[in-house]
């Protein structure tokens, strides 16, 4: 079964195997030869066509499903590793202030088809976490030391994600 190339291969050796016209570029060639060349190309023209048209589709079916995974993966990292965090935050949390360690939490800030947020947060009391995190002035003068528990959580959150998303994209 010849394929378009191969017909507008044998179209132009047809041309090149023609008898050239004395002092001119033309050839003098046989027309019904041409004309069922051309024929053929036309009959099988759009069953390539509808083919490639096929190709097509078929490989944006599978990279719309390669996203739609992916987005999920990412999704399903941003989740665990959100809760992950905000454990680690309030595990380092210090006590004595009230409902500060029981108010951490995850809130989804943006969800959509391809992207997601979440901020993890202190819903209780957060007017402490900066203070707490970094420490403060005394009123007495002098200086309250801070206590790191955010920033770990914080360190863990962007290495786990990463290494998250690389493990489900494999």
């Amino acid at each position: 079964m010849e394929t378009v190339l191969d017909l507008l291969n044998e179209l132009e050796e047809t041309l090149d195997n023609s008898r050239a016209v004395p002092f001119s570029n033309r050839v003098s060639v046989d027309k019904e030869e041409l004309y069922e060349i051309i024929t053929e190309i036309r009959m099988k023209l759009p069953n390539e066509l509808k083919q490639s048209k096929w190709v097509i589709e078929e490989r944006n079916k599978i990279l719309i499903d390669a996203q739609k995974e992916a987005d999920e993966i990412v999704k399903n990292a941003v989740d665990t590793v959100s809760k992950e965090a905000k454990d680690i935050a309030k595990t380092g949390s210090p006590e004595r202030y009230g409902g500060y360690k029981k108010g951490w939490t995850v809130k989804k800030t943006i969800d959509k088809s391809s992207q997601v947020s979440v901020t993890v947060h202190n819903r209780a009391k957060p007017g402490l976490t900066h203070l707490l995190e970094k420490g403060h002035a005394k009123r007495g003068g002098g200086r309250v030391e801070g206590i790191t528990h955010i920033a770990p959580a914080e360190e863990y959150a962007i290495e786990e994600l990463e290494a998250e998303i690389r493990k489900g994209l494999k």
